[in-house]
């Protein structure tokens, strides 16, 4: 799972390197059954961060199990969203 997102002083793939996420990454895909939240795709499941709020301390509720495709349009949306 790769993200564009650079926190000052902090680069995104290490935080994908923590043990904490891989912890909550790997409860999440266990809560929805290892399937796409949006499609049911059981192939290339990304754990989509719904917000930043709460990085280092998320909780399930914070997280969304997408497929590859699922999450490149949501980042899409995201992304139309704010122009």
């Amino acid at each position: 799972q790769s993200c564009s997102l650079f926190l000052p002083g902090f680069y995104w793939g290490r935080y994908l390197c923590l043990a904490h996420w891989k912890l909550i990454r790997a409860k999440k895909l266990i809560a929805v059954g290892e399937r796409c939240e949006l499609c049911g795709s059981t192939k290339n499941l990304h754990v989509h961060h719904l917000s930043y709020e709460n990085l280092f301390h998320e909780e399930l509720e914070d997280l969304q199990v997408l497929c590859c495709s699922c999450h490149a349009r949501e980042r899409m949306s995201r992304f139309m969203a704010k122009t």
